[in-house]
């Protein structure tokens, strides 16, 4: 079965999906999988580290979450991430960083 996960992004009514086989990194450079500047808006932007999290997906458990030492932290659903701790996603779950909110939904599909 294919597994995604879908970021909405609330303050630009948009949404990115990530599958199962991508790691992705996100933050504020351009170079990132997922660079926020273009999802976030001007909202917040500046407290998003060039490196901020990671996302990546590990058979039998789902799709996890790392703070990638960032320089204003990680929150999901308002509780602080220590870095480098994977923290297992679930569906509804709210990203958090200072300014910056991303709602996100976790949706499984059938390949």
């Amino acid at each position: 079965m294919s597994k995604k996960l879908f970021f909405y992004f609330p303050t630009t009514k948009q949404q990115y999906e990530i599958t199962s086989t991508t790691e992705l990194v996100s933050g504020r450079a351009a170079t990132c999988g997922l660079a926020l500047g273009k999802y976030l808006g001007n909202g917040g932007i500046n407290t998003i580290s060039s490196r901020h999290f990671k996302v990546y997906y590990e058979n039998e458990i789902g799709f996890l979450i790392v703070d990638l030492f960032s320089t204003n932290g990680t929150q999901i659903n308002g509780e602080a991430l220590l870095p480098n701790q994977p923290k297992l996603l679930r569906n509804g779950d709210v990203i958090n960083s200072p300014y910056a909110v991303v709602d996100l939904l976790v949706t499984d599909l059938q390949s």
